[in-house]
């Protein structure tokens, strides 16, 4: 898929998504009394406050998909593994891997990229639960088993599953980018 379609493809999908969540709120809940998120249980705010920050996210969500899938050019290194790969886009150095558990990248580029991809995707992963549970409590429909499992993560099954589709993707995204940078290096090595 050409890069410049799928920035809009990714974003439409996640604009879509956003507004089935918010209908769906406002059919269920229009007095948001049912509503999960914090902006409503924590700070009482209401509807304005939801769409201002939907419409805000909209926008986070717009640039990070223009510039995980048309600007951002993989970094090419020539560099035994996943984990040297890492530490010579985020360091310039292969050696220090372990810096990444306490040091901020030098590099801001390939943070970005990885920042981007992995934030859309698990965005829109966390909005096909929403819309799955709120699809399910407007038809009255009660899995037992999905009940137990959301309960363990306190009615936030969404944003356990955002935070391990974050984990997942950075492992794919750091595995994409190091098979190009290998793709990239055998080319240069065959002219």
């Amino acid at each position: 898929m050409k890069k410049s379609y799928k920035a809009y493809i990714v974003f439409f999908t996640y604009f879509i998504l956003m507004i089935s969540d918010g209908l769906l709120t406002l059919y269920n809940t229009p007095d948001l009394s049912l509503e999960g998120n914090p902006l409503v249980t924590k700070l009482h705010l209401g509807w304005g406050a939801l769409i201002t920050v939907n419409a805000i996210f909209m926008i986070v969500i717009f640039i990070c998909c223009k510039y995980t899938f048309e600007k951002y050019q993989t970094i090419n290194a020539e560099v035994p593994d996943l984990k040297s790969y890492i530490s010579q886009i985020f360091y310039n150095r292969p050696d220090k891997f372990i810096w990444t558990l306490y040091k901020l990248p030098k590099n801001r580029k390939p943070v970005m990229g990885w920042f981007c991809y992995v934030l859309v995707y698990s965005l829109i992963t966390g909005a096909v639960v929403r819309i799955f549970e709120w699809l399910m409590f407007t038809f009255d429909i009660h899995i037992s088993i999905y009940n137990k499992i959301d309960n363990l993560f306190f009615g936030r099954f969404d944003i356990f599953v955002g935070i391990s589709t974050m984990i997942l993707l950075s492992y794919v995204w750091f595995k994409k980018e190091f098979n190009k940078s290998k793709s990239a290096a055998a080319v240069t090595m065959e002219e």
